[in-house]
């Protein structure tokens, strides 16, 4: 199963429970959420009525996630304000409203994120998942906000230029 074929939560726990994701503890801490809420997705009492759309980016950022790092259960790093910044702007999100319809919330959801630098648990994942094959957070240079090339990561490794 894709997360294309993801279409109501039925189809997300399948989804889960096909990557190992069984248990509630399991699903929460993989996305970033409460087992309450995630036990509460599985009653089917969801304010949202159907699957998030940051939740769908989510599946789509733990996919590429495993992918990149071969990782079965790909561990999230807090999303600074400054990189959440740089993803933006690399992907020509000047507004709120911009970023809003990106994740399916509010305008005024991503505005309290910004001002209070205080961001949610799923949004790392969810940036991840953002457009497939666009530039993850993790890639991006810190002082430019440019894609890193494998090569450019491994001379920084290495320590060449």
């Amino acid at each position: 199963m894709t997360t294309a074929e993801i279409g109501d939560f039925a189809d997300f726990f399948r989804w889960c429970s096909e990557r190992g994701l069984r248990r509630n503890q399991d699903v929460a801490r993989a996305f970033g959420r409460t087992v309450q809420t995630v036990d509460n997705w599985r009653k089917g009492r969801s304010r949202a009525g159907g699957v998030p759309r940051h939740l769908i980016l989510c599946c789509e950022g733990y996919e590429a996630m495993r992918r990149d790092t071969g990782m079965v259960e790909p561990a999230q790093a807090p999303l600074t304000p400054m990189l959440f910044e740089m993803w933006r702007s690399h992907h020509g999100l000047g507004t709120l409203e911009s970023v809003a319809r990106v994740f399916g919330v509010t305008r005024q959801a991503v505005h309290n994120w910004q001002t209070r630098r205080n961001y949610p648990r799923w949004l790392n994942m969810a940036c991840h998942g953002y457009g497939g094959a666009r530039a993850a957070v993790a890639d991006l240079e810190p002082r430019t906000g440019r894609r890193r090339s494998r090569l450019d990561s491994q001379e920084s490794e290495t320590g060449q230029s």
